[in-house]
C-alpha cells in the first residue's frame, strides 16, 4: 500500500545522495492520517538516529528524500 494504515508494517530504505543503499529500517504503524503516521520502532534513539538503544514511538511522514530513510511501502499484516 502507498498510504499507511494502523497495523501495517512500514519498510524504509536508506538513501544517500538520491541513491538507494543496502541499509533499511522497519516499524509498525500505530496511527495514520493521509501521509502522516505514528509508528513504533526499535533500534532508535531520542534523536532519531540509527545507533539505537530504545524502542520508541515516532512521528513520520511519507515523502521523497535524498538523504535519510525513504518509505518503500506498507505491508498489511
Amino acid at each position: 500500500s502507498e498510504l499507511p494504515e494502523p497495523g501495517n508494517l512500514v519498510i524504509w530504505r536508506m538513501m544517500k545522495a538520491g541513491k538507494p543503499q543496502w541499509q533499511g529500517h522497519a516499524g509498525i504503524v500505530l496511527e495514520a492520517s493521509g501521509t502522516k503516521f505514528k509508528s513504533i520502532e526499535g533500534n532508535t534513539n531520542d534523536g532519531g538516529g540509527r545507533e539505537g538503544y530504545i524502542v520508541a514511538i515516532k512521528n513520520r511522514e511519507v515523502k521523497k528524500v535524498t538523504n535519510g530513510l525513504q518509505v518503500m511501502g506498507f505491508v498489511k499484516i
